[in-house]
């Protein structure tokens, strides 16, 4: 490995966190959970748990019975849109879908805050470390907007 991002890297890379992902739960406002005033997990096991294949599910494991894996996001946000279940998505991927009223932020209680959070991470030993410092700054620089102000960090090798 010389440069990773992951949510988990092995002990031996020099790490440091690089952005964090906030998730929303939602569903189609004519989905029966986007009526109810409050949901609770045990809610949640009674219908469709639409999650995309291979995509974390911060928190741990989906907590609906009945699942539905599809292999794009662009394929769950259709299921949702038509209020086929319900998701636990990137706030970004679905902010458009919630400013036009396609799809509702479920009032899931308690409330629940989850983050996926990712490192950056490298070998300290390697020979190309200047270059590696070079990418990781251009990395930092990129997802600034995600992480809002933050402290500074002078990388070495």
């Amino acid at each position: 490995m010389r440069v990773a991002i992951a949510q988990h890297l092995p002990a031996s890379v020099k790490t440091e966190p690089l952005m964090s992902v906030p998730f929303v739960c939602v569903a189609g406002p004519g989905h029966p959970l986007a009526r109810r005033r409050s949901i609770s997990a045990g809610d949640l096991r009674q219908y469709v748990n639409v999650v995309v294949e291979d995509a974390p599910v911060p928190g741990g494991e989906a907590s609906g019975q009945r699942r539905w894996t599809i292999s794009h996001v662009a394929g769950s946000l259709s299921f949702l849109r038509n209020s086929d279940g319900y998701a636990w998505l990137p706030e970004h991927v679905v902010r458009w879908d919630l400013q036009n009223g396609s799809l509702v932020v479920l009032p899931i209680e308690p409330e629940q805050d989850r983050t996926l959070t990712f490192s950056l991470g490298y070998r300290q030993d390697d020979e190309d470390c200047g270059v590696i410092l070079e990418f990781a700054a251009m990395l930092r620089q990129g997802v600034a907007g995600w992480r809002g102000p933050r402290e500074q960090r002078r990388a070495s090798c």
